[in-house]
């Protein structure tokens, strides 16, 4: 099944095209049936930093799961619902991506991701924030997936006047 979604997809699309829908067709649950419209962007090396404060700052105490995809273990959850702390990426964009969950010692997780290599962020067609795909070079990817992704004009001050 995957083979034939993989062939007719690429008969369709330019090469481009055919990366970035590839990517978020799996491992990103409830994606788009095909037809549908998403908007998916690369965030550059050079914008980690930035990126991930400002996304921090954005999406703080949201509820998110965290999965790790691997051709070794497969789809794991490794926390759900839990609310995002925050994210951090070295200023120079080397080293590890730090993901921060919990707001109480109890229920803390902290997921580093080794040698990422490539930050992809999931909208949707209203260009709200639905997930955060960050890639390792062993292949390894980290999900950290909205349990809704409301548009933050929808949301803002809610939580943090």
């Amino acid at each position: 099944m995957a083979v034939r979604m993989f062939c007719e997809n690429f008969q369709q699309a330019s090469d481009e095209e055919f990366a970035i829908s590839w990517l978020f067709r799996y491992p990103f649950p409830g994606s788009p049936e095909k037809g549908s419209s998403m908007r998916n962007r690369l965030v550059p090396r050079t914008e980690w930093h930035r990126f991930f404060r400002d996304f921090s700052r954005r999406h703080e105490d949201w509820l998110v799961t965290v999965r790790i995809v691997s051709s070794a273990l497969g789809d794991q959850v490794e926390s759900s619902d839990l609310p995002l702390e925050g994210i951090d990426a070295d200023p120079a964009g080397h080293g590890p991506i730090s993901i921060h969950l919990g707001r109480s010692p109890q229920r803390h997780v902290e997921h580093e991701v080794a040698n990422p290599t490539q930050i992809w962020v999931e909208l949707s067609e209203e260009g709200a924030e639905k997930a955060l795909q960050v890639e390792s070079m062993d292949g390894t990817k980290t999900i950290v997936e909205f349990r809704s992704a409301p548009l933050p004009q929808e949301v803002d001050g809610l939580l943090h006047p």
